[in-house]
């Protein structure tokens, strides 16, 4: 059976799983951020998370995540870039990903479900994704921990050429000038 690859709008997501707020206090989007993304942790396997990719929009709001791009228990997190929002970088990982009929992508964004299906990837609606996600059991977080202790957790790690996501760059650019190379096509 082909693996599968995630590629999640995380605030869509955020939504579903209800966490999503019209008003957050000091660090409290932050925190949001990190409880779903330790939500995906405890639900995924190792290999699951390997393969996933999370996207969120707010560049200048990254709190402790301070880079643009990083790797969270095994899963890549991106940051969209300055005057670049969430769904036009998902929307060009869809395009420029070497397997998408192994993709699948979660949201709800219309825009975004139509790039998914133009490319043969599998379009997911967030709330189905988060439903099947809580039907799952939870891993003991110390066997996500022991999972991941052979990888890089610091913010700057390299990210596996096998994600789907672009490097981060320097300084922020326009998201269609990712090189094809730049997105690690070395997909198994």
């Amino acid at each position: 059976m082909a693996r599968r690859f995630l590629l999640i709008d995380g605030y869509n997501l955020l939504n579903s799983a209800g966490l999503a707020r019209d008003r957050y206090g000091p660090g409290e989007f932050e925190r949001t951020r990190h409880r779903l993304l330790m939500t995906l942790a405890l639900r995924l396997d190792a290999d699951e998370r390997a393969r996933t990719t999370v996207v969120f929009d707010a560049a200048l709001n990254l709190g402790r995540f301070g880079n643009r791009q990083q790797t969270f228990e095994l899963m890549t997190v991106i940051f969209s870039p300055t005057g670049v929002d969430a769904d036009s970088v998902i929307e060009e990982l869809i395009a420029k990903h070497s397997s998408p009929k192994q993709l699948d992508v979660v949201s709800d964004d219309q825009r975004l479900r139509l790039a998914a299906t133009r490319r043969r990837a599998t379009p997911v609606s967030s709330d189905a994704f988060y439903e099947d996600l809580m039907d799952r059991v939870p891993l003991a977080p110390e066997a996500t921990m022991e999972q991941t202790a052979t990888m890089p957790q610091t913010k700057t790690a390299p990210v596996p050429a096998s994600t789907i996501a672009p490097p981060v760059a320097e300084t922020p650019r326009p998201v269609s000038n990712v090189s094809d190379k730049e997105i690690g096509r070395a997909h198994v």
